[in-house]
């Protein structure tokens, strides 16, 4: 069981976009809007991926009056990031698209 809960948690960090917006978050909470904004993509892209990064429990979302608020649900996954960034050479960290 375990080992199916890992796989899906790295299935949900397999696209970079999706390890950009948690590396974001995990600077504080954020709106999708303003993630739009910072990211340049249109704001249903990045709905999209929050989605899968809330589906795997990886991200929280919490509603303040008409917004909102997108976070890391814990911790230990920006730790999780930094020892794969330590793992791996990356050749640009605003490459979206994965090798094809």
């Amino acid at each position: 069981m375990v080992c199916i809960q890992q796989a899906r948690l790295f299935k949900a960090l397999a696209h970079p976009f999706r390890i950009r917006l948690v590396r974001m978050l995990g600077r504080g909470a954020i709106t999708v809007s303003r993630l739009a904004a910072l990211t340049h993509r249109p704001q249903c892209y990045v709905s999209q991926q929050l989605h899968v990064l809330r589906q795997s429990n990886l991200v929280t979302a919490e509603r303040q009056g008409g917004y909102t608020l997108y976070r890391v649900r814990d911790p230990r996954l920006m730790t999780l990031l930094d020892h794969a960034a330590a793992l791996t050479v990356c050749a640009s960290d605003d490459d979206d698209q994965p090798d094809a």
